[in-house]
């Protein structure tokens, strides 16, 4: 049948002529009236009957007068007969115009849904039981748009095309290897459930997973990555359909959380709880990414909001504990130097290399005599102390309200912080500086960061002896933050810097940023730059590991 635009109906509106009809059956059925059906519109053309001939012709809906004495009799009368084949020619006329109707893209979604209701009402009753059956269980994939069809095909063919290697590769499946597998799986569950009935292979393979993960002990990061994904394909669909698009696909979804729960319904709430708990729980102690709410997903709740959910008051919560958050920033970098705000760093960087240049070209005794490197070293010692004042108030940002917010999130609230006595959109600026002031690098900046070190520990007002018994990572990590309180520290160790123990260390993403701070350049010494591994390696997810053989006799080398 072709589901083209048809063509040759009256003022070329078949969708008119639908809805019309549709109207005039659903006002009968209301009435508990029968309705009979008969063709009122020939064929023009007698080649029209193998190309889009069902749009030449139209059905009209006759209210049924006739008793059921009427109806009986007219079974064996020739007129009974023929009234009765040309009822059921223009049932078969009309039951072909509505799947035409509902196979083609071109349909409008609101008189698909309208269909779609009258066979879930009855209303069409000419239909046969199996046709109603099928509109009904399909109904999602009826009133999916073309780009989400597009989907849907995409990951049923890679379900189908890798999920009995998966299952053949256990017991040896990793997390990581299921993640594409699982993605695609939760890409129908949510557009398409119906191409993954109760029955289907997929909800086993998923299951058979979940105990091979349980037996190895990975059961937790077995649920974290499912539900990591769910969010993720539904961003991923929020991007690519338009906001009308969504949110249709969200009200013909509905509510996620009410009782009883579909396999649809669970992936969905679990998803979005995976954002309402990081945004309106305690702050995450590891700041891992997957526990951090961006932009993106706050955007995603109020996109979603009265479609997967009905209660705003969540997502209020949610900006109120954002814009608490953000006053408590804009508190804490407002007392912050005025100057840090128009930092030149281009113009930093440059003294900075000019000065490290002349330190390496000029003797000890033209260094003091020279007028113009006396400038540039005083100018270079204003930026040193700026600058660690700024990066030390974005590591405390970093390691409080950036444990629950990306920052780039946490700099909206910022600007929407009204703090008594400050100018909201400089307390942004300020901030976005900041951002910037972590990307400097270099000598200068070490010293900056050491000399600010130091400093905070000579203002310490008291400066009790501690001792540290083991030079691991967190023994390390230990003696500069005591330090840095005032402490004088001592770091023991037994072993040599040579001892072997072929162990992984697994550092989480605000120990990296603290490791960023405090060491410096030999930060990229330990863990690479810009994608590239060092002696250890930054994870795509924010964590950094190192083998703790050479962890050791890196960081006792420092």
């Amino acid at each position: 049948m072709d589901t083209s635009r048809p063509s040759g109906s009256v003022n070329n509106e078949p969708y008119v002529y639908i809805k019309n009809t549709l109207a005039e059956l659903e006002a009968i059925h209301q009435n508990h009236q029968l309705a009979e059906l008969n063709i009122s519109l020939e064929l023009k053309h007698a080649g029209d009957a193998h190309q889009g001939a069902v749009w030449h012709r139209k059905v009209k809906v006759v209210q049924s007068n006739t008793s059921l004495l009427q109806r009986f009799l007219r079974l064996f009368t020739t007129e009974g007969r023929k009234q009765r084949r040309q009822h059921r020619e223009a049932a078969a006329l009309f039951r072909g115009q509505l799947w035409a109707l509902l196979q083609t893209e071109k349909a409008p979604y609101s008189l698909k849904k309208q269909v779609i209701q009258a066979v879930e009402n009855d209303v069409l009753p000419f239909l046969k039981e199996s046709e109603c059956k099928t509109i009904i269980s399909s109904k999602d994939t009826i009133l999916s748009n073309p780009k989400e069809r597009k989907i849907i095909r995409e990951a049923a063919g890679f379900l189908k095309k890798e999920l009995a290697g998966l299952l053949s590769r256990l017991p040896q499946v990793t997390l990581e290897d299921s993640r594409e597998v699982l993605k695609a799986y939760y890409q129908l569950i949510i557009l398409s459930p119906e191409l993954l009935p109760d029955e289907h292979k997929a909800h086993e393979a998923v299951s058979k997973l979940g105990k091979h993960f349980r037996n190895t002990r990975q059961a937790v990061g077995f649920t974290d990555l499912k539900d990591t994904i769910a969010l993720s394909v539904l961003h991923d669909i929020r991007e690519k359909l338009s906001l009308e698009e969504y949110q249709q696909l969200t009200k013909r979804i509905g509510n996620v959380f009410t009782y009883p729960y579909s396999p649809r319904q669970r992936a969905l709430r679990n998803a979005l709880n995976l954002i309402f708990n990081n945004g309106l729980g305690s702050s995450s102690v590891q700041g891992h990414p997957r526990e951090l709410v961006s932009a993106r997903d706050l955007a995603l709740l109020k996109d979603s909001y009265q479609g997967l959910f009905f209660r705003y008051s969540r997502v209020h919560r949610l900006e109120e504990n954002l814009l608490a958050d953000g006053c408590a920033v804009a508190a804490r970098i407002s007392r912050l130097p005025s100057e840090l705000r128009t930092l030149d760093l281009d113009r930093v960087t440059q003294d900075f290399q000019q000065y490290e240049s002349l330190r390496r070209t000029l003797s000890a005794a033209n260094q003091d005599q020279d007028q113009e490197f006396k400038a540039l070293e005083a100018r270079c010692k204003t930026h040193r102390a700026l600058i660690a004042e700024g990066r030390a108030a974005l590591l405390h940002v970093q390691l409080n309200q950036g444990r629950r917010w990306e920052l780039n999130l946490l700099l909206e609230g910022i600007g929407k912080a009204n703090i008594y006595g400050t100018d909201a959109e400089h307390n942004q600026q300020m901030f976005k500086k900041l951002l910037d002031l972590a990307q400097l690098r270099g000598p200068q900046v070490d010293l900056a960061q050491l000399d600010w070190i130091i400093a905070q520990n000579k203002k310490a007002n008291r400066h009790p002896n501690v001792a540290i018994e083991g030079a691991g990572p967190t023994g390390l990590m230990l003696a500069f933050t005591q330090f840095q309180e005032g402490a004088n520290v001592s770091v023991f160790e037994k072993r040599s810097t040579a001892y072997n123990r072929l162990q992984v260390v697994r550092l989480d993403p605000k120990w990296m940023d603290m490791l960023k701070f405090y060491l410096g350049e030999h930060y990229y010494d330990l863990f690479g730059e810009n994608g590239q591994a060092g002696k250890g390696m930054v994870r795509t997810d924010g964590l950094g590991e190192r083998q703790a053989k050479l962890s050791l006799t890196g960081w006792k080398r420092l």
